[in-house]
């Protein structure tokens, strides 16, 4: 008891918060392009390591081949730069432009 009641003196004016978030909706090409920010190209462990900063529940585990598979057939996939993989932000930009085109009235014109 002496324990326990030291404890809750120590707590005492102490709020615990009982809601977390987690699980939330990302959208990974958007935070991808975010983490490349303005550098003209990204290595893919740079943007892997970036990406894991940015929400560590959504990106902690990621591996080249969950980055590859999000930028598969976007147009913004890595490429080879002076012999490393690299995210580059101009593909990064237009697979945006494009994605949030598609579903627009006037792209269907």
């Amino acid at each position: 008891m002496v324990i326990t009641d030291r404890a809750k003196a120590m707590r005492d004016g102490v709020t615990t918060l009982t809601l977390v978030e987690r699980g939330e909706e990302r959208d990974a090409l958007a935070d991808i392009a975010s983490v490349v920010g303005d550098a003209t190209r990204v290595r893919t462990q740079d943007v892997l390591k970036r990406l894991a900063l940015l929400s560590a529940d959504t990106y902690g585990t990621w591996s080249f081949l969950d980055l590859k598979r999000v930028l598969e057939g976007t147009g913004a996939e890595p490429y080879k730069s002076d012999g490393v993989m690299v995210v580059g932000r101009d593909r990064l930009a237009r697979a945006l432009a494009n994605r949030d085109g598609e579903g627009s009235a006037s792209a269907s014109e």
